[in-house]
């Protein structure tokens, strides 16, 4: 074998070796790709859902009315659309707190949810959003 034929083999295996940590590299890099794809998009639906939320609990159509009294203690049940139920808990803790409610408590997954809370203001009625399909008082 020649020396010329030896040294191409040489060159050859050392182009192998690059070509598979090449490779390797380019593969962590689509792993991690796919990763941060993941997260945006589940952070675009949270945020989506948020907004969602907002929007529903603001909007003009509400299924009916109902009066909530002071130091009393409430359970909802919400029935969330496929976006809505994106939401976390927290978020929808949140968001009654925000109408005024204290020691919010949210539980549940997915479509439904039950919120329970103390309504520490005065007596006061409101329209419920559709998403909400039962009160009771606790």
């Amino acid at each position: 074998m020649s020396p010329y034929l030896g040294g191409m083999a040489r060159y050859s295996g050392c182009q192998s070796a690059d070509l598979q940590n090449n490779l390797r590299e380019l593969e962590k890099r689509k792993q991690e790709d796919v990763r941060m794809t993941n997260t945006l998009i589940c952070n675009l639906l949270k945020s989506l859902a948020a907004f969602v939320i907002t929007a529903s609990f603001s909007s003009a159509s509400f299924a009916g009315e109902f009066t909530v009294h002071q130091g009393n203690r409430y359970r909802a049940t919400l029935s969330l659309n496929s976006v809505e139920r994106l939401a976390d808990n927290a978020l929808i803790a949140r968001k009654f707190r925000a109408l005024g409610f204290s020691n919010v408590h949210v539980s549940g997954t997915g479509t439904i949810r039950r919120v329970e809370g103390v309504w520490p203001r005065k007596d006061a009625s409101a329209p419920l959003p559709p998403q909400i399909v039962a009160v009771a008082k606790l």
